[in-house]
């Protein structure tokens, strides 16, 4: 991966679906690692309501970056809310 300099990063920690109280639940955690939360609403699909830790941060390197993910993953992980899907990018100039 080409990007081997400080950039800013953005991370989305998606989970399972939620119920209500699970929903406040997991937006404290999000708000106590310093992201946000988000929920996607789809018009189609298995879960058209999907619950995501939106999380800005700068790195060093892409690898830096993706470590920083893996341990948010951990730390949502430990509050019972296990990833399903994640993605990362860099942010636009």
């Amino acid at each position: 991966f080409p990007y081997n300099r400080p950039m800013l990063y953005e991370f989305h920690l998606t989970t399972r679906p939620l119920s209500e109280a699970e929903t406040h639940h997991f937006a404290r955690c999000c708000a106590k690692l310093g992201g946000k939360a988000v929920l996607i609403a789809l018009p189609h699909g298995a879960h058209t309501r999907q619950p995501m830790l939106s999380f800005v941060c700068r790195e060093p390197t892409w690898a830096a970056a993706r470590q920083r993910m893996a341990r948010l993953a951990d730390a949502l992980a430990a509050q019972g809310f296990a990833t399903a899907l994640d993605a990362g990018w860099i942010e636009a100039a």
